[in-house]
This record gives C-alpha cells, structure tokens and sequence, in this order.
C-alpha cells in the first residue's frame, strides 16, 4: 500500500508539471498580446494627439488673422523663419511635412517620457477636393491630406489620415 500512494503522488505530479507547461506557454502568448494591444492602443493615441496639435496651427502662411479664404496657398514644407527641429516656430499646418519626433513631444518640445520608445511622423500633401488623390507636385487646392504616424520600436506603425479644407 505504501508504494501504491507514493506512485499516485508522483503520478500526479507529473499530470500538474505537464498542465503547468501547456498553461505557461498560453500565459507567455496572452502577454505578448497584451503588450502588442497596448502598443497599438498608444501608438493610436499619440497619432491622434499629433493630429489636434497640427490643427492649432493655421491652414496656410498667407491665411490672414481672423481666418478667411485664401485664394493663393503657399507650398508645403517649412517657411523662412522656421525651424527644422524645432515644431514651436511652425504657424501652419503644412510645416509638420516631414515632421518626425523620437520619442513623442508636447506641442513646447517636451519629451513625454512615458512614451520614450515610441516614434511619430507627419507627411502632407495638397489633394483632390472631389477624388482625394494626390495631385501633380507643385500644384495647389483647397485641401491638404495630412497622415500621423506612431509606433513603438519593432511594432507596427498606426497611421490616422485626416483631410483640412482651406476656408
């Protein structure tokens, strides 16, 4: 009888230790899930604020203070007097083309150091107003497609698209 409990005992350990492996390998696979969720989640938030930090600024350089219709639109890309590396001299939207920023900054160039293995771009570009493609480089309308772009090192980017009409 004595050997007969003690083969029962070792028995059922091994049932457990093989459960507990099948269970660690489903745990493992949760958590890379859950990481990959929360770096989609994040990567979506910081596009997001990206996007409301560019429409502060003004649709175009020669829109007058208040905003009113402009009938000749700048180019895109940085003015004279504007900084490259530095977002607080933008005043219009187009002036993020190009933008990138590691890791994510406030709209004052703060690093938000939550978020320092996080990564954002900008790229914009005059449109169609009726079919929204691009247009021939060089040539100017009324609405100009912006795209923000986060990720988090060795993840996937989110990009959020957003359209803004000259008005």
């Amino acid at each position: 009888m004595k050997g007969f409990l003690l083969l029962e005992a070792l028995l059922t350990m091994i049932v457990i230790a093989v459960a507990l492996v099948a269970l660690n390998a489903a745990l493992i696979m949760m958590v890379k899930s859950n990481a990959a969720g929360e770096a989609s989640v994040v990567s979506t938030q910081i596009s997001q604020r990206m996007l409301e930090e560019i429409r502060l600024r003004r649709w175009d350089e020669n829109t007058p203070i208040p905003s009113s219709y402009i009938k000749n639109p700048s180019a895109i890309g940085l003015d004279a007097g504007e900084s490259a590396s530095d977002k607080r001299t933008f005043d219009d939207i187009d002036d993020f083309q190009g933008w990138t920023e590691s890791p994510p900054r406030d709209p004052v160039m703060n690093v938000l150091s939550a978020f320092d293995d996080y990564a954002t771009s900008v790229t914009l570009r005059y449109v169609d107003g009726t079919t929204l493609d691009s247009v021939p480089p060089g040539t100017k309308t009324d609405f100009k497609a912006i795209t923000a772009c986060s990720w988090r090192r060795q993840r996937k980017s989110i990009c959020l698209d957003t359209i803004m009409t000259n008005r």
